[in-house]
């Protein structure tokens, strides 16, 4: 197996869909990294989308040979203009032959083209990362190709998060975080992969030691210092004032903070209530 080790490692940024993610990348491309090309709205890394946002993958440990393709086409995306070879582009157009859910074959058709024609814009050896919210999904698979990479883990409050419009990783990810299949999207079982993704993302941070960072998105719009502190700290950068509060500007406070307190929470389960208390959440009326 190759290692990717002779590049700067990856910073990559994920976490359930809706935790504030975009913030962070926001900032993480204003610090000067390279977050790719092929970027929506919310700043997710599109051509990390195709490539790894796909049920096949899982569980990530049994599909390491798939991700390690993957990562290659990726990084070849990402740090560097080399032509395409043929079985590349062979491999990508399969990608594409079949909808996903909640993407068509058309747009993964469009992502591949994205990718094919890319000309310009890559890290070059400079300071790269991506943010896709899934990335957390894959996230034991990616280090064993980038074994130095940093991982920020964006963190909501998981009522909060419950009562999201974004619902997409329970829907794609619910049965197999859960073990048993999603009958319907609901406030119940929104929350329940929301504690199941965080047991499991906080286990494989244990393993990365100073590469993983949670990053608790309510502290971030409430008291930004100390949540710029952590992410500069861990990002080995050194900012200002001036850069500091060029980059508070970034932080909108949603409506939607504390929302859970409009809701009757009868639904969770007492051991996912402590693991949210546990996480240093308050279930507030």
């Amino acid at each position: 197996m190759r290692i990717f080790n002779k590049i700067p490692p990856p910073v990559a940024i994920g976490g359930v869909g809706g935790s504030g993610t975009r913030v962070i990348a926001n900032i993480l491309s204003e610090l000067g990294f390279f977050m790719g090309t092929d970027l929506n709205e919310s700043m997710d890394n599109l051509a990390f989308t195709l490539l790894f946002k796909r049920a096949a993958l899982w569980p990530p440990e049994q599909h390491q040979q798939a991700i390690n393709q993957a990562c290659s086409l990726f990084r070849k995306a990402s740090l560097s203009n080399k032509a395409w070879r043929k079985r590349e582009v062979k491999y990508l157009h399969t990608l594409c032959e079949s909808d996903r859910p909640a993407h068509s074959k058309e747009w993964l058709a469009t992502r591949v083209e994205q990718l094919l024609q890319r000309t310009e814009g890559s890290a070059k050896g400079g300071n790269w990362g991506w943010k896709e919210p899934n990335t957390h999904i894959v996230l034991p698979a990616l280090l064993k190709q980038w074994p130095a990479m940093k991982y920020i883990h964006v963190v909501r409050h998981g009522l909060d998060m419950a009562y999201s419009s974004n619902q997409n990783q329970l829907q794609l990810w619910g049965e197999q975080l859960l073990g048993e299949p999603v009958s319907n999207i609901s406030p119940s079982a929104s929350f329940q992969y929301w504690c199941a993704a965080h047991r499991r993302i906080i286990d494989i941070g244990k393993t990365m030691g100073g590469r993983f960072l949670m990053l608790n998105f309510d502290t971030l719009c409430q008291q930004p210092a100390s949540q710029f502190e952590q992410l500069f700290t861990f990002l080995e950068i050194e900012a200002d004032a001036a850069l500091q509060n060029a980059l508070v500007a970034l932080i909108q406070v949603p409506d939607s903070l504390g929302r859970h307190r409009d809701q009757i929470i009868d639904y969770a389960r007492p051991a996912d209530l402590q693991f949210l208390t546990a996480m240093g959440y308050a279930v507030l009326k």
